[in-house]
């Protein structure tokens, strides 16, 4: 499992598109946390088959979703990505997220 980053990804009812960046990113390992708002078709269910842990929590606004994910998913990498259900990871970026390596930013911060 990658230890240097984890994705939340934020959903409702994004079964069409939610397949797509769960491929993009699967070849790097990385815990995958869904935080859903609820949705009626299988965007849960797609999810969880991928392995990704899926909680939910009523939407009310962007920020509030943001707030609930990093307080409710027990997460322990010292990097998190955050993505939405319509994104994907190109193969660019897959690249260097492959070729990540914690220690050359251990003295940045996003907080």
């Amino acid at each position: 499992m990658n230890k240097n980053f984890s994705f939340i990804i934020l959903t409702f009812n994004e079964e069409i598109h939610l397949p797509r960046l769960l491929e993009s990113i699967k070849g790097l390992s990385a815990k995958t946390y869904v935080l859903d708002s609820g949705s009626t078709d299988d965007t849960v269910k797609i999810a969880a088959s991928y392995g990704a842990e899926v909680k939910t929590n009523p939407f009310v606004n962007h920020p509030k979703q943001w707030d609930h994910a990093l307080r409710n998913f027990n997460v322990d990498t010292p990097w998190t990505i955050g993505l939405d259900a319509d994104q994907l990871v190109t193969p660019e970026l897959f690249k260097i997220l492959n070729e990540f390596d914690d220690e050359k930013y251990v003295d940045v911060s996003g907080g």
